[in-house]
């Protein structure tokens, strides 16, 4: 995306408006009027009006929409509706037109590793590593037929990394682009209260090379700094012994042994809830 279109009232250009677009020229996105006639690719279109909406509705624009408070605005058709302007910046609708035309935002960058959201093209690849020996022996499995499976894994993909902007992600070998895992962040329960919990995968050719220990650290500084969780859990069957010493590797230290399931946390700040 290099280019958003803006048609929001005057009344509601204020100084909130004033400075998103500042924020966003100075990083070198193009912000402008909206000209119905001109080439639309690469843009989004952030509007207070259901007309607009409805006519980026009908040209594969991805398009975000704006409820100014204190208003009666209420918008349909649109793949985003945000009420304030403030902090709004590139990142935010590069967000929202990668979610409109399916390209996966890339979560983290290791020395060795690119941990990215899935894309159905990775269903295969994944579907033959859950069925290694031992895959699915701590953690559930694809068991249904492939291709149940592989209906589950599309809506995955497009219902929870839009609604959660987190999930399980595809860990990638960044040397030869090769899928080695599979790790993230999901919701998860403890003394019945919410909590978010890391899992991860790693497949039999990848293990014992240090990419597990590697994807969660940084998965764990993705979820401090840019989810903004304040402590993660893990939960891990007491035979597990492998990935009970990964996460001891990475940080998280024993809370409390639930019959089998070792619970384990960590904090931003370093220490055990």
């Amino acid at each position: 995306m290099d280019r958003i279109w803006i048609e929001i009232g005057e009344q509601y250009q204020d100084s909130a408006y004033r400075r998103m677009v500042e924020r966003l020229r100075a990083e070198g996105i193009q912000v402008c009027r909206m000209r119905r006639e001109e080439r639309e690719a690469h843009s989004l279109l952030l509007t207070d009006s259901q007309e607009l909406a409805d006519w980026a509705a009908g040209r594969n624009l991805a398009c975000a929409g704006y409820e100014p408070p204190d208003t009666e605005i209420r918008l349909t058709r649109v793949d985003m509706v945000v009420q304030s302007l403030e902090e709004l910046d590139g990142a935010f609708f590069d967000l929202i037109y990668r979610r409109y035309h399916g390209i996966p935002w890339t979560i983290a960058r290791t020395e060795r590793l690119v941990i990215r959201e899935s894309v159905p093209e990775d269903f295969d690849a994944l579907y033959d590593m859950y069925g290694e020996p031992g895959a699915a022996d701590y953690m559930p499995g694809m068991e249904r037929g492939k291709e149940e499976e592989r209906e589950l894994f599309t809506a995955y993909i497009r219902r929870v990394y839009p609604f959660y902007s987190y999930g399980l992600w595809t860990v990638l070998e960044k040397s030869s682009g090769r899928l080695v895992g599979r790790a993230g962040v999901e919701n998860g329960t403890y003394q019945n209260s919410p909590v978010l919990e890391i899992g991860y995968l790693i497949g039999r050719d990848y293990q014992r090379q240090g990419y597990g220990l590697e994807a969660v650290a940084a998965i764990k500084e993705y979820a401090f700094t840019a989810l903004g969780a304040e402590e993660l859990y893990a939960f891990i069957h007491r035979d597990n012994t492998a990935s009970r010493r990964l996460a001891r590797r990475a940080g998280f230290l024993p809370v409390e042994e639930a019959g089998e399931i070792e619970v384990l946390s960590c904090t931003a700040s370093g220490g055990v809830v």
